[in-house]
Parts: C-alpha cells; structure tokens; sequence
C-alpha cells in the first residue's frame, strides 16, 4: 500500500517533496513496527524474510478444493513430509501452497469466481464474531441474553455505518479526496480476495469509512431538512493556490 499512498500524496500537494516526506513517516513508523520481528526472522529462518512466509500457506487456503472463501485449515500442506521441523515446515508451506494454489486457480477459472464473490461476502460483513471468540466456553465472561444484545448493537452500528458511507461516496464522488479513499479500499479488498476473506480484515477500512459516513450522514440530514449541498473544505488544490 506504500507506493499507493505515495501517489496519493503526490496527487494531493502535487509536489513531491510533499509526498516524499509523507510517505518517509509511514515508512519509518512501519520499520519501528516491523524491524524488530525481521530481525528475529533472519536469526531465526537464515533467510530475508521481512513480516513472514505465509504467502503460500495462505494462497492455499484461498484456492483449493476445500476452499469456502475464508479461513479453512489446509490439511493437504500439513499432510506433506510429517517429522520435519516448523522452521522447515513454514519454507515447505510457502514453496508448495503456492505452487498448488496456482495450479488449482488456473485449472478451475468458473470456481474461482464463485471463491472470489464469497471472499467479498466474507470481507464486507460484520465483524461482531470477535464477541464469540472472547466468551468462547469454559471462559464465557457474558450471559447468551447480553452477548445477543453486544451483537445486535456492533451489527447494527456497522451496517448503518456502511450503508452510510455508500451515501457519502455517491454524493461525493467528484471530490478528489473521495476517489482516493475509494481507490484504496478496491486495492485493500482486491489484495484480500486473492487470498481469504475474514470479517476482521475490514477493520483497517474502519477509518475511511467513519469519514464517508459522516459525509453521507451530513447529505441525508441536507436532504431532509432543504437547503443548499454542504461545502467541503478546500480541497488540496486550491489549498496549494492558496500557499502560492
């Protein structure tokens, strides 16, 4: 997503020395994050193994004869060379899951597109399943009555989010800022969909979404109440004429 985001903020100030310095944090605030565990990688596996190697384990999952759209443990990889080591089972894992995920992708082109549909399914929809997971049984710290309620109100505040968000993005469409919000959230679920979707992974878009909620919330309360559409601040644009 860096490089996106780079263009991104290019597009913005149209200076690249704007997005050079924008795109630097990023990239500094992910190698704070990151490098310390790409350390423990390379003493660990022998190897530049930057975040890991689930690549292939993960292509596996998304593309097999098991495969429902989501997570689905890959028995088959697991099944290959038993006695071997993790450290050898994670470069087993990545070498062979990818080859076979792509031999079975490009062998069955009609159920891929039934597996992608359902990995956008299993990306979009809410994420209140954490709520099972935190009282999964004997450690179940709610009631069944209380955890229905705790679900009822995460599901209905997503899908009022989202349906919400929809609103904004139409409405604001031709706001520059607003294309770029979309084209990031096509890339983040384009990424996923060649893998797995999990409700859990939308979380991320959470952010942008919040921002084009409250844009479609502002345009739907326009809408009722009469009056002219709602001005947006100055775009990067005429903020840059501004700064000349």
């Amino acid at each position: 997503m860096l490089p996106l985001f780079a263009f991104l903020f290019w597009s913005m100030f149209w200076k690249w020395q704007y997005a050079m310095t924008r795109t630097s944090i990023l990239l500094v605030a992910a190698a704070v994050v990151i490098l310390p565990w790409s350390v423990r990688n390379v003493s660990t596996f022998h190897a530049p193994i930057l975040v890991s190697a689930n690549d292939g384990f993960n292509l596996r999952i998304g593309h097999s004869p098991y495969a429902t759209g989501r997570f689905v443990a890959p028995d088959d990889l697991w099944a290959l060379e038993p006695g071997i080591s993790y450290i050898e089972r994670e470069a087993l894992f990545s070498r062979e899951g990818r080859e076979m995920a792509i031999e079975y992708a490009v062998g069955h082109p009609l159920r891929e597109v039934e597996l992608s549909a359902k990995k956008l399914y299993y990306l979009i929809i809410p994420d209140s399943d954490a709520l099972d997971w935190a009282n999964y049984a004997p450690t179940a710290v709610a009631p069944a009555g209380v955890r229905n309620i705790l679900t009822w109100v995460s599901d209905g505040y997503y899908w009022a989010m989202l349906l919400l968000s929809i609103v904004g993005l139409v409405s604001f469409r031709r706001l520059k800022l607003v294309r770029w919000m979309t084209i990031v959230v096509v890339t983040w679920v384009a990424f996923h969909v060649i893998f797995f979707g999990e409700p859990r992974f939308h979380i991320p878009l959470l952010t942008l979404m919040v921002l084009l909620a409250a844009m479609g919330a502002g345009e739907l309360r326009r809408i009722w109440v009469g009056g002219e559409a709602e001005r947006i601040p100055a775009t990067a644009r005429s903020a840059r004429k501004r700064r000349r």
